[in-house]
């Protein structure tokens, strides 16, 4: 994010599960006192001390302004951002917090689930906001398109690539298509806002 926003480029970031766990154990003295109950514990722990010796206050303070979902500009159509998905059954605007962060899968009575069941909540999308989210690298599908909803997770995390969606923008031209392509993002006029690159990790 910093080299990127460093090359002027109009960087954008949803809120994550792992950057809402650090702010939570930002503002809780208690948890930042607490000893590690288990290896992953202990390890995440050891992230956040790291995030926090790194990150500069105005960083903080940026990742703590950092929305559950975002919508791109209408140019690129009805499409939304959200780190791990949302309840099919829900209106955007009555999402919770907790299954924006988490969902993977939906239980058999329809209740959401961080677990990686055998069907992703997407196939039961139905738009018309057409979703594009991550958090689902345990379903080993690097990228995953339903009717109504763009799964985009590859692994980064856990050593997979970083993979990344790339939109155009409706009255961007063929040649800067291609340059796109070819050349990745940085070929096209950010600041026409005539592309949208989405990575998840």
């Amino acid at each position: 994010m910093r080299s990127l926003s460093a090359a002027g480029l109009d960087v954008q970031a949803v809120l994550g599960n792992h950057e809402a766990g650090f702010l939570r154990w930002l503002r809780n003295g208690q948890l930042r006192r607490q000893k590690a109950k288990s290896t992953r514990h202990r390890i995440q722990i050891e992230s956040y001390k790291k995030w926090l010796s790194s990150f500069s206050s105005d960083e903080i303070a940026w990742l703590k302004e950092r929305p559950l979902h975002a919508a791109l500009p209408l140019e690129f159509g009805d499409i939304r951002v959200v780190h791990a998905g949302m309840h099919p059954s829900v209106s955007v605007a009555e999402q919770q917090k907790n299954v924006m962060l988490t969902i993977r899968s939906l239980l058999p009575n329809g209740t959401a689930t961080s677990v990686g069941g055998s069907s992703s909540w997407a196939e039961s999308w139905r738009g018309p906001t057409h979703l594009i989210f991550g958090h689902d690298a345990r379903r080993q599908v690097k990228v995953k398109v339903y009717p109504h909803a763009t799964g985009i997770d590859s692994g980064c995390v856990y050593g997979g690539r970083l993979s990344a969606l790339i939109l155009h923008h409706k009255n961007s031209t063929a040649d800067e298509r291609a340059k796109v392509k070819a050349k990745g993002p940085s070929a096209a006029s950010h600041r026409l806002r005539k592309y949208a690159c989405i990575q998840a990790c």
